[in-house]
């Protein structure tokens, strides 16, 4: 039986929320009334916003600097239809520290987003709703080791994932919650030593608005897949601050079992003006956020090999240290040993 495209895949999963869309977009004037009393109208306002996004390396995330677009596609008085996309240049991981555990990540490869959303103010525009589904891709390019694993045949993988999210946002408060499952070949063989696996999360952050130009939000996040000692939850915050109208800088920091402590910074700087929009309606407009392709990497090894467990945590513990020729050849020596024997599965 012949499979689906992956067009065809994302138009049955963005069908309801076109359908919901087209609904939402004929309310009658009269319901929109009190928001439309509330604040100017959005009908009166074109913002396309075009930005430039860059973010340091994370758990499972890339160095990375993308432009992207907001593109209101329907306005209303109170509601908005609208598209939002991404193009990323990932680059190198920071040396001897792999963003997907054990390999270092080479540049440069290539990431796309790509969301559909509506965004709508309940009747007297105290709070903002929204939905959004779209479709996200990464390429992934196997560098050195990172754990003094010898390794060759370096390749380059590819993964894409089907992205859901769900939002409510008033003058201070904010929820988001999101889905990203990766589809097609979840998990690829990276090098000789190292398998790779596009992580299945499900995830809500929970957003205070401290001050007019800083936000703060904590988050949980539960991850998967069937690498060894990905499959669990975490916990992360962010803060964010406005330099300016056009600038934001965030910071973020996350914790869990698969990448333990990750720190991360990240910038945005968008072009476009608003007109008279009050600073509610500037929520309407924001880009989404939760859209990469997070990657875990593993020995290529059963989950009992007790031999490449040892190797692997002896690499652990001495990360970071100068290399010692001596005691690389002996691991070599132990990996060597453990394929021949059996003890690691290679496709």
């Amino acid at each position: 039986m012949k499979k689906p495209s992956i067009f065809v895949v994302l138009l049955t999963l963005q069908m309801p929320l076109l359908v919901m869309a087209t609904e939402l977009v004929s309310i009658p004037a009269s319901s929109a009334a009190g928001a439309a009393n509330t604040f100017p109208e959005l009908s009166s306002i074109t913002p396309v916003k075009w930005r430039v996004d860059a973010q340091t390396q994370g758990a499972g995330t890339p160095n990375s600097l993308g432009l992207g677009i907001f593109w209101p596609i329907a306005i209303k008085d109170s509601s908005t239809l609208f598209f939002d996309a991404v193009v990323n240049a990932n680059f190198s991981d920071f040396s001897g520290y792999s963003s997907i555990i054990n390999t270092d990540v080479a540049g440069i490869t290539a990431s796309t987003s790509t969301r559909l959303g509506y965004r709508w103010f309940n009747q007297d525009g105290s709070w903002m709703f929204g939905a959004n589904a779209g479709y996200d891709t990464r390429s992934l390019k196997s560098g050195g080791d990172d754990t003094k694993v010898f390794i060759d045949d370096q390749l380059t993988v590819r993964y894409q994932q089907v992205a859901l999210g769900a939002e409510a946002i008033s003058t201070t408060w904010g929820v988001n919650a999101y889905a990203l499952l990766p589809i097609g070949n979840k998990e690829q063989r990276l090098n000789s030593a190292y398998n790779s696996g596009a992580l299945t999360t499900y995830g809500a952050d929970v957003g205070y608005r401290i001050l007019p130009n800083l936000r703060a939000s904590l988050g949980y996040y539960y991850q998967r897949n069937n690498l060894e000692l990905v499959n669990g939850s975490g916990a992360r915050t962010s803060v964010t601050y406005d330099l300016t109208n056009d600038l934001a800088i965030g910071a973020n920091v996350s914790r869990d079992q698969a990448f333990q402590t990750r720190f991360s910074i990240s910038l945005q700087y968008s072009f476009g003006k608003f007109g008279a929009v009050s600073a509610q309606q500037v929520d309407m407009f924001e880009p989404l956020r939760n859209r990469d392709i997070r990657v875990h990497d593993d020995f290529r090894s059963t989950p009992d090999s007790k031999l490449l467990q040892e190797v692997q945590q002896s690499a652990q513990t001495e990360k970071g240290k100068p290399h010692d020729p001596v005691a690389d050849a002996l691991q070599r020596a132990k990996i060597e040993a453990a394929i021949n024997t059996g003890a690691v599965k290679t496709p």
